[in-house]
Order: structure tokens, then sequence, then C-alpha cells
């Protein structure tokens, strides 16, 4: 499908704790609760401390308890790379964001173009498809199947508007893993309002604000939660979901009913806060 037109179409590692007085093995499981309180991630061998921290438990090199663990997100763009400067870079733009806040960003570039192996998801807490300028096209198996594992293994994925919109009943893959599905219609123009004000994802972004983007009329499936709601501002105004989220095996899927930079040049300060937030919040879990 092309571009549209305007009608628009903790664990210490799981094997063993030596001390001077003796040796202990301890069962393999992530997400362990640690002595001081923490949470385990059980993606770099180490505790996760109260505060954040990680202590290491392996001899490569990796985390110690001065060090913070910082969330790792992996950005998929909506354009091939000839046609950023027409498109525009949304990819850009949010890592850019994400990096001044301190989280660890890598553009993936193209997202058809992804194998779901180069750049690597290992040590990712987040990947970001964005689906705006192009939207609904044919990925490969190996990014399908690749997302689906990262999801189930406790992932957190995030797409955008379109990405519920070119969804129908045949989906297959990943495209069945929503926390939305296209109700019919969509407009321009909305203000957005928080369902649920003292959620993460929506900390430090003031409600309610408006935006000139696109954006469809959605409905959530079942056990989807809504967190942000928007409002168009027709003359017989709608109010569909704006920011739902659904788990699926251990992580989650989350939809964000926002055109990306189909209708604008920039995207708003409030977006890039919302992924920010995100990001934080996948290593809080």
């Amino acid at each position: 499908m092309h571009l549209r037109t305007y009608l628009r179409l903790s664990s210490l590692g799981c094997a063993f704790l030596i001390a001077l007085s003796g040796l202990a093995g301890c069962d393999d499981s992530s997400n362990k609760q640690t002595s001081d309180g923490g949470q385990d991630s059980g993606r770099d061998g180490g505790d996760v401390q109260a505060d954040g921290s990680t202590v290491d438990g392996s001899a490569d090199g990796g985390d110690d308890a001065s060090t913070p663990r910082v969330p790792h997100v992996l950005v998929l763009n909506d354009s091939p790379a000839d046609e950023l400067a027409d498109n525009g870079d949304p990819a850009g733009q949010l890592v850019a964001a994400l990096e001044a806040a301190d989280i660890v960003a890598v553009n993936a570039g193209y997202y058809p173009e992804w194998d779901g192996a180069t750049p690597s998801l290992t040590d990712v807490d987040v990947v970001v498809w964005f689906e705006g300028s192009y939207y609904g096209e044919t990925i490969m198996e190996t990014m399908d199947s690749a997302l689906q594992a990262f999801v189930n293994g406790g992932g957190t994925l995030v797409r955008t508007e379109w990405g519920g919109y070119s969804i129908d009943e045949e989906a297959t893959g990943i495209n069945t893993m929503m926390p939305t599905f296209y109700d019919g219609g969509y407009a321009y123009s909305s203000t957005w309002s928080a369902d649920m004000a003292s959620h993460p994802y929506l900390s430090g972004i003031t409600f309610p604000f408006a935006t000139l983007s696109g954006h469809s009329y959605m409905v959530t499936t079942e056990n989807a939660v809504t967190i942000a709601s928007l409002t168009n501002n027709e003359s017989e105004p709608v109010t569909t979901p704006a920011v739902t989220e659904k788990a699926f095996g251990a992580g989650k899927v989350i939809h964000v009913n926002h055109d990306v930079l189909y209708t604008i040049d920039t995207l708003e300060p409030e977006l890039l806060k919302l992924f920010v937030n995100i990001a934080n919040a996948s290593i809080a879990d």
C-alpha cells in the first residue's frame, strides 16, 4: 500500500551464588524479587535494585551498583531513507527526544526493510513502530516472528494510528496483537484528554491538549485499557481511544492513535513525552 491520498484510504543469573561459606543453587526464573525489594529484569544477569540500578551477577564486565539501568528503545521509521526529506523523519525526531532524556535509542530504518535481527532486539525494552507516511506495507516473516517473540517475552511494542487502521479480520501474526481495531471513519484535529490521569505514561503531560494530527475511530479489544482519549473538533464531535494498552504474554502492545507526520511536520512535545514515559515505565514494571 502506498502513500495515502487526501481522501485517506534478582535473579543473579540463574545458576549459583558462590560465597566463602559455601555453595547455593537457585532456580532459573526472571523477574525475581531481590533481597533489597528491587525487581530483577532478567536481561543482564544481575539484580535490579529498588532505585533502578543493577548489580552485575556475572563476570562479563556488565552493570554495577553505580550504573542506573536505562531503557533501550528501537524505533522503526515509516518512510525509506530517500523519502525522508519529503515525508518527514519521525524516527529521527523521536530518537533525539529519547536521547535527550538519557534513554538509549536506535533508529532501525524503514520498517519493511527490517529483518527482526539487525539491529538486534537483544536488551531492547520498547519497540516503536511508526506507520504514518506509509502503512500496511508487507513486512518480513522474520520481523513478524521477532516482534511476536519480543512481546510474549516481556517487551513493549508501540504502534501508531495506521497500524490499527490497516488491520482487518484477515490479520495474522503480530497484527492480531492489538488493543484496538478500526471502527470506520477518521478525522483531523482533535483534543486529547486523560482517562487515567495518574498513569505513568501521562506523567508531566498537561491535559487537555490540542493537535492537528489525524486519527481513526477505534474500538478497544477485550481486556484492553484506555489510558487517554481524543475528541475530534468537528461539528459533530466523536470521542475515541487515543492511548490504549493490552497485555500479551509477558509483554504488552500500546496503540497511539496519531498519524505521526502525515498531517503535521513536527511531533508535538506531548507526544514525545508520552514515548519517553512509556520507555521509562518499561523498566519500572
